[in-house]
């Protein structure tokens, strides 16, 4: 991870994430061959024990699937155990792994790709599995350093509630306090687009359209919480009761939700396609970022990709086609295709794509006009991701 002379490579900052981690492309223009670099700066709060986990355990996950990008080692010494993939240094945690090109689907991609994601998402849960699994096959949550309410800290399968079922009920509870909060805030779009000016950067430089997009994200956000004004209690403890109903068949039939070592955060630009080509078919190039891996149930992945696209006229019940499937069905298709999906596992995916969309609109709602959070990404970024949750959450009323 040395970087010898610094004049023979380029580097170039990517866009930040939404919790806070900066990428930069590293261009190697040594010699006749380039080679592309990420660059990944993981703030020094998160915990050191799970980053070196998490690293560890895509690495092996990376040797049965090569759309996985793992870290590369910082310093390799004389035993395994002291392979490190991070260095410390400007305030922040620092990975180098591979570049990939490619490019995430729009929001409204064709049924046919969002298939191959779900698909390629199955490849990345098999490859985990294939890594924690014992000579018989049985497959063993190995959870290490990591922290999960699933598992113990023996390694051993408990039954106890997955992640994506416990979190999300204790959020809509927590939710409903804040959109009472909420309710009290009666700020103007011209009072919020002046209080985003100082909670989401202007850009460096500076955007000259900046102060139009922190307007549009403002009414945005005036929409978002009359939305949540008029609905919240109707729907909200209507999405309690089909997570708690899930909650309940988890008690009595812990089978139905097998857990195992998920992504937990894959959003569309997470998996990356080949550039669109009259001549080749779209493939997907790698599937990125890891921070959020733990032990869940896989439905929380398909709900997480799926409930990025587009909610179109084409969700059926009984699609007769692919390109009549809903993004929920087309990933469940491809996911399919590489590793079973029960009929349980598809209903709680449902629940989780509803309750993500509404709990995603209060919170966004909440950040940023009763708390008054701060992000460093763009409002535009931040606008797309309101502006589809609240489409997403009409389709649901």
């Amino acid at each position: 991870m040395k970087l010898h002379d610094a004049s023979t490579f380029h580097i170039t900052p990517v866009s930040h994430g939404f919790s806070g981690g900066r990428v930069y492309r590293i261009q190697n223009n040594r010699g006749a061959c380039t080679s592309t670099w990420a660059l990944k700066a993981i703030p020094l709060s998160a915990k050191h024990d799970r980053t070196e986990e998490i690293a560890g355990r895509v690495v092996a996950a990376s040797l049965q699937c090569d759309l996985l990008t793992p870290p590369l080692p910082s310093n390799v010494t004389s035993g395994a155990a002291d392979i490190s993939t991070a260095i410390e240094s400007h305030g922040h945690r620092w990975e180098l792994s591979r570049w990939v090109e490619g490019v995430a689907l729009p929001r409204d991609a064709e049924s046919e790709l969002i298939a191959k994601g779900g698909e390629a998402i199955a490849h990345v849960h098999n490859a985990f599995a294939d890594e924690s699994t014992t000579d018989n096959g049985d497959a063993v949550l190995l959870l290490g350093k990591c922290e999960s309410s699933a598992i113990d800290n023996a390694g051993l399968s408990r039954p106890h509630l997955p992640r994506c079922i416990a979190d999300r009920i204790q959020r809509l509870k927590h939710l409903s306090g804040s959109i009472e909060q909420l309710s009290k805030h009666e700020c103007s779009v011209d009072e919020i687009a002046d209080r985003l000016k100082r909670q989401v950067p202007l850009g460096s430089p500076p955007d000259p359209a900046s102060q139009i997009h922190h307007r549009k994200l403002a009414e945005s956000l005036v929409e978002a919480n009359a939305w949540l004004q008029r609905n919240w209690k109707t729907v909200a403890p209507e999405l309690l009761g089909r997570l708690k109903a899930h909650a309940a068949m988890f008690q009595h039939h812990p089978q139905r939700y097998p857990v195992s070592w998920v992504l937990r955060d894959v959003h569309r630009d997470h998996v990356l396609f080949s550039p669109p080509s009259v001549d080749d078919p779209r493939d997907v190039r790698g599937v990125l970022d890891y921070d959020a891996v733990d032990a869940d149930s896989p439905a929380a992945d398909l709900a997480r990709w799926a409930g990025d696209f587009c909610p179109t006229c084409a969700d059926k019940a009984h699609p007769s086609s692919l390109a009549d499937a809903s993004p929920l069905d087309a990933a469940v298709a491809g996911y399919r295709n590489v590793r079973p999906f029960s009929k349980w596992e598809l209903e709680l995916a449902t629940t989780l794509m509803d309750v993500n969309s509404v709990g995603g609109l209060g919170n966004w709602t909440s950040w940023l006009i009763a708390e008054n959070r701060h992000f460093p990404v763009s409002a535009l970024r931040i606008r797309d991701r309101i502006t589809h949750l609240i489409a997403s959450v009409c389709r649901i009323c």
